[in-house]
Formats: C-alpha cells, structure tokens, sequence
C-alpha cells in the first residue's frame, strides 16, 4: 500500500512538472522587436518589445489635418 501512494505521488509530481514546462514557453522574453516571432501577431498588429517581452500591439493611424 506505500509503494502504491508513493509511486502516486511520484506521478503527480512528474505531471505537474510536465504541466509546467509546457506554459514556460508562453512569454517571449526579448532585448529588442528582432528577439520575438515575425508570426506571433496577426495584422493589424504587430510584435513589439516592451520590458523584454515580446507584445502584440495595434498601430493606430495618426491624421494630419
């Protein structure tokens, strides 16, 4: 019975680690714009680094009177 809740515990662990490891890969971390992904934003936004992560962010058009 003590292997049975050890080896339980033991998968549980593995599982949470695996978990884990997976969302790791969710921030880009950058120093400048080239550092992220080209195909990280779908237009009309665009991938820029702000505070070493990478973002997506909307352009906005300035008019000129």
């Amino acid at each position: 019975m003590a292997e049975f809740l050890h080896m339980t515990y033991v998968m549980i662990i593995f599982i949470f680690l695996f978990l884990s490891l997976i969302d790791a890969e969710a921030v880009h971390r950058c120093i400048e714009y080239t550092d992220c992904p080209e195909d990280m934003c779908h237009l009309p936004l665009v991938v820029v680094c702000h505070d070493h992560i990478c973002k997506c962010l909307r352009l906005i058009k300035i008019r000129s009177y």
